[in-house]
């Protein structure tokens, strides 16, 4: 199994911005890597940490919102990076 160092790199970079950086950081940055690779599964494991570290004041309204957020962001990328020609 061929390990991608830009990828790993990637992750480290996403999990120390959840503990140093601000939500809207952490979103932009999990939203790239969902676009640059395929199949970025450590965005919603990011999701997940940051709801848990953060999340306490916004489960009055939806608990776990970054997670499904970051779950809908995903699951559009399934949907719509085949379709685009570019990406071939």
């Amino acid at each position: 199994m061929k390990i991608n160092k830009t990828r790993v790199a990637f992750g480290i970079v996403a999990l120390v911005l959840v503990f140093f950086g601000a939500w809207w950081a952490i979103l932009l940055f999990s939203s790239i890597g969902i676009v640059y690779f395929k199949s970025y599964i450590e965005a919603p494991v990011i999701g997940f940490i940051t709801d848990l570290v953060y999340g306490s004041s916004l489960t009055h309204f939806v608990p776990y919102s970054f997670l499904i957020l970051v779950i809908i962001f995903v699951l559009l990328e399934y949907i719509v990076k085949p379709r685009l020609r570019f990406y071939l």
